[in-house]
C-alpha cells in the first residue's frame, strides 16, 4: 500500500479530512491511476489521504476471487486509516475504480457499507451493464 503527500513522497504527519482509494484494472500495477492521484493531490493537497494498495496488483488481481480482494482492501484501508489515528466509520471515503477496480468498488461498497463512510463511487470503463451490484441510498 502507498500512502503519498502532495509531491509523491511517503509522508505520516498529514492532517487528512477525507480519503481516496485507487483501485487499478484487472492484472495492472497500482499506480495505472497515477494521473488522477497527482490531479488529487494538486487539488486538495493535504486534505487527501490517496490509498493506492497493491494487495491485487498482477496476478493476485486474477487468481484471488472479488469477495476475497474486497476482504483485503477493507483491511488496507482499515491500516492506512489507523496509521493517521482515523476513526474507520466516519472518516469520508470515496473509492475510484477503474475497469475490474470498477468493479471491485461496487462490491466492497456493497459488502462493506457498514464499516465504511464511503460517500462515494467512481467507476470508470467498468463492465457493469447489467450487474445489480449497488442499490441507490
Amino acid at each position: 500500500m502507498s500512502i503519498k503527500n502532495r509531491m509523491g513522497t511517503p509522508t505520516l504527519d498529514q492532517a487528512p479530512t477525507f480519503a481516496v482509494l485507487l483501485l487499478h484494472g484487472l492484472y495492472a500495477k497500482a499506480d495505472e491511476l497515477k494521473p488522477i492521484a497527482a490531479k488529487l493531490n494538486k487539488q486538495f493537497g493535504n486534505a487527501v489521504l490517496l490509498i493506492q494498495p497493491t494487495c491485487r496488483v498482477g496476478l493476485k488481481s486474477v487468481i484471488r476471487s472479488i469477495d476475497q480482494q474486497a476482504e483485503d482492501l477493507l483491511r488496507q484501508v482499515q491500516l492506512a486509516l489507523m496509521r493517521y489515528q482515523k476513526e474507520i466509520q466516519p472518516f469520508p471515503l470515496i473509492i475510484i475504480g477503474y475497469s475490474q477496480g470498477g468493479v471491485l468498488a461496487c462490491i466492497l461498497g456493497k459488502a462493506y457499507k457498514s464499516q465504511l463512510n464511503i460517500v462515494g463511487i467512481i467507476t470508470l470503463n467498468a463492465p457493469l451493464m447489467g450487474t445489480p451490484l449497488l442499490e441507490r441510498s
